[in-house]
């Protein structure tokens, strides 16, 4: 299936704009995570690398690392979500603003443990196969990926 190079970038920048307007403004306060990630606990805490959160936006996962006492690396295509996260969680260190369609701007074997809580299904297959293989670049060898 062949795609129009220019609808696809008009769809892009609606993406962005609309990603920045949902992620305009928010408290730390008001960000609640749902608990998903506890089944994942053990390989959590026993994470001695950062773990990569992309797609962050509002930061719920990004929240419940921190209180597992995990350095976080929360990334997102939204210039507004990562301003939040940045001004929500002083604490983190780094927090990348990015588009996973063009790769992941980490080195290879980087981390145990990326989380990519509903954000790899906004791409064609063959794009989302393309960012598997970024994500598998980053990830050391034989560790796992939380959806």
């Amino acid at each position: 299936m062949e795609f129009d190079d220019d609808r696809i970038e008009e769809a892009i920048e609606k993406a962005n704009q609309r990603w920045n307007d949902i992620h305009k403004n928010y408290e730390r306060e008001n960000i609640k995570y749902d608990d998903w990630l506890e089944i994942f606990d053990r390989a959590i805490i026993n994470c001695k690398t950062p773990i990569i959160d992309l797609g962050c936006g509002s930061g719920n996962d990004t929240l419940y690392l921190i209180e597992k006492g995990k350095n976080v690396i929360p990334c997102d295509y939204s210039k507004n979500a990562i301003e939040n996260i940045k001004k929500n969680f002083p604490e983190i260190e780094k927090a990348e603003c990015f588009d996973m369609s063009k790769g992941l701007p980490f080195a290879d074997n980087l981390t145990n443990i990326i989380i990519s809580d509903l954000s790899l299904h906004y791409f064609t297959e063959q794009k989302t196969f393309e960012i598997l293989e970024e994500i598998k670049r980053v990830l050391k060898q034989n560790r796992s990926i939380a959806f």
